[in-house]
């Protein structure tokens, strides 16, 4: 889920299966939009073109007009990490083809692994500046939440001294 103007982007989950966990069927549709203005929901008319797997447990993060999608689990799969990046255009409700590729290092030798090169135009290549957007956007969000959490533990402890 992410937060763009007066829009709300929701994309993914699973519905909670008792029998199985948390690896229930997928939420459907796959993506929907809240206005928050008109508080209205909308399912936008997404090409079929380097859509995504169906994900849960993910993370998203916007990146000027970008949502990129990342981790988590592929929903009513009991288990199967995703380790793609998908990066959604937020203003043409398009998928970017994106290469995933992932790179580890072992002693003192580089070793570069192929794990999906998805089909695409010829703007395939993410530049640097998305990837530093991400990990930049992740840190605020977490160190946000950590802040808050502290804020709330602390505001908590308070009220009851002074009973």
């Amino acid at each position: 889920m992410v937060c763009q103007n007066s829009d709300i982007i929701i994309y993914g989950g699973s519905k909670y299966n008792a029998d199985v966990g948390p690896y229930g069927p997928q939420a459907f549709p796959n993506l929907v939009v809240l206005n928050t203005n008109s508080w209205t929901w909308s399912i936008p008319d997404i090409p079929p073109t380097n859509t995504p797997q169906p994900l849960s447990f993910h993370s998203a993060a916007l990146y000027k007009n970008y949502m990129i999608v990342a981790f988590g689990l592929v929903a009513s799969s009991s288990g199967y990490y995703n380790k793609n990046l998908y990066v959604l255009d937020t203003q043409k409700y398009v998928w970017i083809a994106i290469n995933n590729t992932a790179t580890t290092t072992k002693g003192s030798s580089s070793q570069k692994t192929q794990t999906n090169k998805a089909q695409g135009t010829s703007n395939s290549s993410p530049n640097n500046g998305l990837f530093i957007g991400v990990g930049v956007v992740s840190c605020i969000v977490i160190i946000g939440m950590a802040s808050f959490g502290i804020f709330l533990f602390f505001k908590g402890r308070n009220r009851s001294y002074k009973k």
